[in-house]
């Protein structure tokens, strides 16, 4: 298995759970294994078969094709990449918490249910807070000389908000980021394009 990205900080806690997860989830998608994460697909983005769920093979016998069989271990080798940089990315006490960590006969699981472990055990962040950070993306100008930082911040920002189990409502993130756009004949004809395009 390769080594992790060092670039994935270690998670240590709530306090370490944005950057952890903004940072792991742009190591997923650059391996195109997100669809071992994710939860649903949403098409409006655009089709991305990278992104969409995807979940071990079933009925998998001794009986099986060697066709069946190939399927079943490739799945599994790229979830195990997946669950590589989950949990090499963990500090001891993070690892101890989780289920049957310590057990003398591991049992196998996938990427999806050691994330979902781990977003209940370090993601989640009270309302208020996420509040707080879903309207510094609204008060958030964009000046023409920054396009690049207030596109960051938007990521950020969202990211921040999808791992901590409170998302901003796509339709609304997409028509508050273009309605802060810079005035000026380029960026007038992409707002209008784009609130038109999700009925606006």
């Amino acid at each position: 298995m390769p080594s992790s990205p060092t670039y994935i900080p270690i998670l240590t806690g709530r306090s370490d759970w944005c950057p952890w997860s903004e940072a792991l989830m742009t190591a997923v998608i650059g391996m195109n294994l997100l669809g071992h994460l994710a939860e649903h697909y949403d098409p409006q983005w655009g089709y991305d078969p990278g992104s969409i769920p995807t979940f071990p093979p079933v009925g998998i016998t001794s009986a099986s094709s060697q066709e069946e069989l190939h399927a079943c271990a490739l799945w599994w080798y790229r979830d195990g990449q997946v669950l590589h940089l989950l949990v090499s990315r963990l500090s001891p006490s993070a690892r101890a918490q989780l289920p049957g960590a310590g057990n003398s006969r591991p049992q196998r699981r996938t990427a999806r249910s050691v994330y979902t472990e781990l977003v209940r055990l370090f993601g989640g962040t009270d309302y208020q807070t996420a509040a707080v950070t879903r309207d510094e993306l609204i008060s958030l100008r964009c000046a023409p000389s920054r396009i690049a930082d207030y596109i960051a911040r938007w990521r950020t920002g969202l990211n921040k908000l999808a791992s901590a189990g409170h998302p901003f409502d796509s339709v609304d993130a997409v028509r508050y980021f273009v309605n802060h756009l810079p005035f000026g004949s380029t960026f007038d004809i992409i707002r209008e394009s784009v609130l038109y395009s999700i009925g606006f």
